[in-house]
């Protein structure tokens, strides 16, 4: 048995990683403690979200460029599409699976490397 006594337990990691994260975004603590936003318009929540927004898009493009030659030809070029030939329709599906509908016609799912 070691007698090591770990400085930060796990979630007192999380919790002064979340914290720092919040300073990062602009949040203060208000004279009650509650935590206060940098602003509360429609610009300043679009910023907040925006770090969020680009990680996604980071892991959504390593999504893609794994399975690029999966996907692909499930895109049309614009001289294929004719926008009154249009019916949308909802489809419930997985997460990280590829499920195309085309009336009359069902293609088989494809199943893509998870992020």
């Amino acid at each position: 048995m070691s007698n090591l006594i770990p400085i930060l337990t796990l979630e007192a990691q999380l919790k002064r990683a979340f914290r720092s994260h919040l300073r990062e975004l602009g949040f203060t603590r208000k004279g009650n403690g509650w935590l206060q936003p940098p602003a509360d318009d429609k610009e300043a929540i679009r910023v907040l979200h925006q770090y969020q927004r680009n990680e996604k898009l980071e892991r959504e493009d390593s999504f893609i460029q794994r399975n690029y030659t999966k996907l692909i030809d499930f895109f049309a070029d614009g001289n294929e599409v004719d926008p009154e030939r249009i019916r949308p329709v909802l489809v419930k599906v997985d997460s990280y699976t590829v499920f195309i509908f085309i009336p009359r016609l069902r293609l088989p799912r494809i199943e893509c490397k998870s992020p």
